[in-house]
């Protein structure tokens, strides 16, 4: 949730596409966030420029470490966001290879057992 001059907005995380974060000096710092369906400005931002963006805030240097807390929880969700999700694999499929195994001579019907037990307790 962002708050400034133009009052409160909120973003979900969902339409963030980036963060931008840059750390207060002299000069305050930024976080600024580009949102799926607004217009991006062209060029780079700059701290006039970001001052006058709805989606960004301002902060002092006092702040830097919140601030670039908040940039690495948001980079990390958008991270998560796009990542592909692998599927476990289905339970039965694996007892079925590891059968086979054991049917080969690869496993004793001991490590057999031992392995489907340890399959079968991750239910």
């Amino acid at each position: 949730m962002f708050s400034g001059s133009k009052g409160e907005k909120v973003i979900p995380l969902n339409s963030v596409t980036s963060v931008q974060y840059k750390a207060a000096g002299f000069l305050v710092g930024y976080i600024q966030l580009a949102v799926s369906g607004d217009s991006q400005r062209g060029g780079r931002s700059n701290t006039q420029s970001v001052q006058q963006d709805e989606n960004a805030v301002t902060f002092y240097s006092k702040q830097n470490g919140e601030f670039k807390e908040l940039a690495d929880e948001i980079n990390a969700a958008l991270i998560a966001k796009h990542a592909p999700e692998v599927a476990a694999p289905d339970l039965a499929e694996q007892i079925l290879k590891i059968a086979a195994l054991r049917d080969r001579g690869v496993l004793t019907d001991e490590e057999f057992a031992a392995k489907k037990s340890e399959l079968l307790a991750r239910l």
